[in-house]
């Protein structure tokens, strides 16, 4: 394994980024239609948190739990 900066790895992607408010089922369309695996959760331009795949499926479609709300675990 080649050990680099995570700065290098990601230095020509796109971040995006969502407020804590979105729903995950809009979390999930956003990632889908970026072809990406994760969201950076953000409020008033701070990082609070990261919604990836894992949480969608793990935290949210295993729990049972509605995507409708807002509710983007941090």
């Amino acid at each position: 394994m080649t050990h680099r900066p995570i700065r290098t790895i990601i230095e020509k992607q796109e971040i995006l980024t969502a407020p804590s408010t979105t729903t995950v089922s809009d979390a999930a369309r956003l990632m889908r239609a970026h072809k990406i695996g994760a969201l950076m959760v953000c409020d008033k331009k701070r990082l609070v948190g990261v919604f990836t795949e894992r949480d969608a499926l793990f935290r949210v479609t295993a729990e049972a739990c509605d995507p409708k709300p807002p509710c983007l675990p941090t």
